[in-house]
This record gives structure tokens, sequence and C-alpha cells, in this order.
């Protein structure tokens, strides 16, 4: 009897034994998996900037008027943004062009929106509420456009595409790609009114 309740114990413990070291060796798997995204993503975020580099003479442009914190804040939003255009590090400078350089041109094919009938309007509005803003943070600038929006679609039958498209365009030369009110944030306010401002005048 006492040989059995022996044996019973030394199974136990062999049990409890085992059991914590599958435990340790799951945790420091899981501890070295998570070390290697780090790891990738950090090779990943090194090369971007490198890309960026090269193209741009600069990793980042960050603004104090923008809606990000830090520099580092700035270059890790970009790069989400951007991440469904770009297929490597090669493609990145174009895809974010739109942030580094201000003199983007307006893709021909869509100079027309430009010269559409609300276009000025829109614009001339965009900027003053943007005006009224000390940073395009992101709440202050998603309820602008918000009300940007409605106030077109009440005031004159536009829809809320129209009217995000004619300032996307104005910004980026483009009518698609990153969220526009990222794109706001990114450039940050004085760069905005800067960029409306010469699309009315290149348009007038």
């Amino acid at each position: 009897m006492v040989g059995s309740l022996c044996l019973c114990v030394f199974v136990v413990t062999c049990l409890v034994v085992n059991c914590s070291a599958g435990k340790a060796t799951a945790g420091r798997t899981g501890q070295e998996s998570q070390g290697r995204v780090t790891e990738v993503a950090d090779q990943e975020k090194d090369t971007s900037r490198s890309a960026l580099q090269a193209a741009y003479g600069r990793s980042e442009r960050w603004t104090a008027d923008g809606g990000y914190a830090t520099p580092a804040e700035w270059l890790a939003k970009l790069l989400e943004a951007v991440a469904p255009e770009v297929d490597s590090a090669g493609t990145l400078p174009a895809a974010a062009r739109f942030a580094f350089q201000d003199d983007v041109p307006v893709d021909p094919s869509i100079g027309a929106l430009l010269r559409g009938a609300h276009a000025g309007a829109v614009l001339a509005e965009f900027s003053r509420r943007l005006g009224a803003l000390e940073r395009t943070t992101p709440e202050p600038v998603t309820a602008l456009f918000k009300e940007l929006r409605a106030g077109f679609k009440e005031q004159h039958g536009l829809r809320g595409r129209e009217v995000m498209m004619t300032v996307r365009a104005a910004l980026t030369g483009q009518v698609s790609g990153p969220c526009l009110e990222v794109v706001v944030c990114l450039l940050g306010r004085q760069r905005c009114l800067e960029r409306v401002c010469r699309r009315l005048k290149e348009e007038s």
C-alpha cells in the first residue's frame, strides 16, 4: 500500500514538473517569436526610411501643426496609410510622394474636376474651416469633413464623394489613395492651406 502511494506521488510530481517545463518552453517560444516579429518590423522600417531618404533626401516630413505627436509616429502612420499601394520598398516613394513633394502634379484626367462648377467653393470653404484649426489632429479633421459634406449636400446637392474628391485632387493630385483625413493629418494645416491656395490660383 505504501509502495503504491509512493508511486502515485512520484507520477504526480513528474506530471507537475513536465507541465511547468512545457509552460516555460512555450513562454520562451512565444517571446522568441514576438522578438523575431519585432526584428522583422524594425528591418522593414529601416528599409522604408532608406527608400524615402534616397528619393526625397529625408525619411519623414513631420510638422508641428499636423496630427501626429512625433516624427516616428508620423512615419508609422504614413507607412500604414500607403501600405495597400506598396508591394516593395521600390514602390514606396511614388505612393508617399504626396507627403513629401508639395508641387505634386494633377493627373490630367482629373483636371476638369478642379474646374467644376462648385470646386472653387468647396476648396474655399475647406480652407476657411481648416484655417480655424490650430492643428490637423484626427478628431477635428473628421468633424470638418463631415460638416463640409453636409453643407454642400444641403446647399448645392453635391454628393459627399464629389466634395472629397475635389479636396483630394487639390491636396494630392489624385482622386484615390489613403484616407483623406489621414492625408490632411500627415500634411499639417499650413501645407494643406498652401496647396489649396496654389490650386485655386492655377484654376482661376
